[in-house]
């Protein structure tokens, strides 16, 4: 009966040791958004990200650099990158819809040259324009997404694997059990 007592405990061991190692909802982890940019006035559209660290569920608030929680920003419009690197202002608004991150508004406001790229503080609009040549100019909308994040491959083998061990420890412990029953 010690053999099985003991293999159990190693299990249990071993499961607190891979629990220890997952981050729990109460630790941060990071999120990455991709955005589109359509234009509905000028030829000026493209692409974005930024990636924020996800806030305490039921919480609101606006992320920016200054407070840590925005990671990453950046913009690919009609050829030209605009990054956190080149922005003047930049963060982003947020609240909870139950368990539900739900978006604001996005903010932006850098230049590349003479380029000027602004993203609008809600209703997720943006304008684009040239300060040297006002002819160029584009307005449009922002659609954004949110990148799946991806298990770590081990873990499933791992639960997997766990699951077996115990089903096997409890097959025996069992037949242990019939065996001393039909002994006494």
């Amino acid at each position: 009966m010690m053999h099985f007592r003991s293999a159990a405990s190693l299990i249990a061991a071993a499961a607190c040791l891979f629990v220890a190692q997952i981050p729990g909802s109460a630790q941060a982890s990071t999120v990455t958004y991709d955005l589109v940019l359509t234009a509905n006035s000028g030829p000026e559209s493209g692409t974005g990200s930024f990636t924020i660290t996800t806030p305490v569920l039921g919480t609101s608030g606006f992320d920016t650099v200054g407070n840590g929680a925005l990671t990453a920003m950046s913009f690919f419009i009609d050829g030209m990158t605009f990054s956190l690197a080149n922005a003047t202002s930049a963060g982003v608004g947020f609240n909870f819809n139950g368990l539900t991150e739900v978006l604001n508004n996005i903010g932006y406001t850098g230049q590349n040259a003479s380029f000027v790229f602004q993203l609008s503080t809600g209703g997720f609009g943006y304008s684009f324009s040239d300060s040297a040549n006002s002819a160029l100019q584009s307005s449009g909308v922002i659609v954004a997404s949110v990148e799946a994040t991806p298990l770590p491959a081990a873990l499933p083998l791992f639960a997997g694997g766990l699951g077996i061990i115990g089903l096997l420890s409890r097959r025996r412990m069992r037949k242990a059990r019939q065996a001393f029953a039909t002994a006494v």
